[in-house]
């Protein structure tokens, strides 16, 4: 354990919304404030994941000749559109990995709130990936 007057540290918000009772936990003495309390517990964050696809052909280079990356941008209204702890729908971005003598990589990053999403099976998530690329 570590004490001192004073401490500035940056710390993600998934580790501060631990209870305290478990090891790793931060435990704040004296307490935060409830106010600080409730702007850590509903602040709405998102973890990033990344998935990587294996393909047999690379489609996509007939399709957009030269190019290794790709972003699908809805329109601001409907970015917001999803509520906290809601299942993603589509993949929103996609780039190029690399390939072997047999297969073909494409890589996402892409965002899920409370982790809920590494519950998702590689069959869901191939599926919402193929599903992402044909939009």
């Amino acid at each position: 354990m570590k004490s001192g007057s004073a401490c500035i540290c940056t710390i993600p918000l998934g580790v501060l919304m631990g209870s305290g009772d478990q090891e790793g936990d931060i435990v704040f003495e004296p307490k935060l404030s409830a106010e600080k309390q409730i702007a850590i517990r509903t602040r709405g964050m998102a973890y990033t994941n990344y998935s990587l696809m294996k393909f047999s052909t690379p489609f996509w280079r007939e399709v957009d000749p030269g190019m290794t990356s790709w972003q699908y941008v809805t329109s601001r209204g409907m970015q917001c559109d999803r509520a906290l702890g809601e299942d993603f729908k589509f993949f929103s971005n996609w780039f190029e990995v690399g390939t072997t003598d047999e297969h073909f990589y494409l890589g996402s990053f892409w965002e899920g709130d409370q982790y809920w999403a590494e519950a998702l099976t590689d069959l869901e998530l191939g599926k919402k990936f193929a599903k992402s690329l044909e939009r």
